[in-house]
């Protein structure tokens, strides 16, 4: 886990040597330009799929009204982008004379103050009642995140006026990956929480919402009050990592399989892979190893997991 990490960090670095902050007034021209220039242009670029991804997305899974909702709401968010990019370029303009004259105060000032325009400008800003109800939906759903949206594109702007775009690009790509497994994991919660607790969809959401912050408290102080902590020899976060990686997803999967082969049966599963096609080729070896092959192998990841994590028999990271 370590030896991953170490690498991880040394490509990372390598990227930000390259790409990272720099003396625009220091070196060729056309090299510091153009080293600026990509890391922005993919991160605008990458924004400006939103309501791309969005359209696509509702036009193949929900229907022509649901798209048209979303078409609706489009002009809007487009408003609100270009609004938040042209405090960005304000910003970074502002950012760059006091960042490059040293101006440590005034600085401060511009910081402080274009955070402050986007956090007010967030709280005042409510859908407009006069589109259509679907459109007053997916706008709803928008507005409750346009804060974390302007902020991101605000403190673009004071990075990259001092000489940094890669960060705003390293950050914008990690939310885009950490978003879409963190809904895949929810919508299968919220799915879960309504099937067992005979919830409406919503208080599900909202259910999981609550409980998945309360969780995440706990990772969060690993990064001040409880940062100082070693349980068996690791960090606090190192720790949390180990718990949930390690020991807890293969638990879940050999649960899964149990569920699967022993609970309900794999014929249940059979007969959905039946479902349009002829035979099902592999029955009795995806018996075999759903019932048993499957459950065995990956409790012996998790002993060597734990053994490995810990030290035990010799075992070492």
């Amino acid at each position: 886990m370590r030896r991953e990490r170490t690498h991880f960090m040394t490509l990372a670095n390598r990227i930000k040597a390259f790409f990272g902050a720099q003396d625009m007034t220091v070196g060729k021209p056309m090299s510091c330009i153009l080293k600026f220039s990509i890391p922005l242009l993919i991160g605008n670029l990458a924004q400006q799929l939103y309501n791309t991804v969005d359209s696509i997305v509702v036009g193949q899974y929900i229907g022509d009204v649901a798209l048209a909702a979303v078409g609706t709401a489009g002009p809007i968010l487009n408003l609100l982008l270009v609004l938040f990019m042209g405090i960005s370029t304000g910003a970074s303009i502002l950012t760059a004379q006091f960042f490059g004259a040293r101006d440590r105060e005034n600085l401060s000032k511009v910081v402080g103050s274009t955070i402050f325009l986007v956090f007010a400008s967030g709280l005042l800003m409510t859908p407009p009642a006069d589109v259509a109800e679907g459109a007053i939906i997916y706008l709803q759903i928008i507005f409750i995140g346009i804060l974390g949206g302007g902020m991101y594109n605000i403190l673009s702007g004071v990075l990259r006026g001092m000489g940094d775009s890669m960060y705003p690009l390293f950050f914008l790509l990690v939310a885009f990956a950490a978003l879409t497994s963190a809904i895949s994991l929810y919508e299968a919660c919220v799915a879960s929480v309504c099937d067992l607790l005979g919830m409406k969809r919503r208080n599900a959401t909202f259910f999981m919402f609550f409980v998945i912050a309360f969780l995440s408290v706990f990772s969060a102080l690993g990064f001040g009050v409880w940062g100082s902590l070693t349980p068996f020899g690791m960090d606090f976060l190192t720790f949390f990592d180990f718990i949930t990686n390690a020991v807890l997803m293969p638990i879940v999967a050999i649960v899964t399989c149990i569920f699967v082969g022993w609970v309900i049966k794999p014929k249940v599963i059979e007969d959905e892979i039946l479902k349009g096609e002829p035979r099902f080729v592999a029955r009795g070896l995806y018996n075999v190893m759903v019932k048993y092959v499957a459950p065995v192998l990956i409790g012996a990841v998790l002993v060597s997991e734990i053994c490995r994590n810990l030290g035990l028999f010799g075992w070492s990271i």
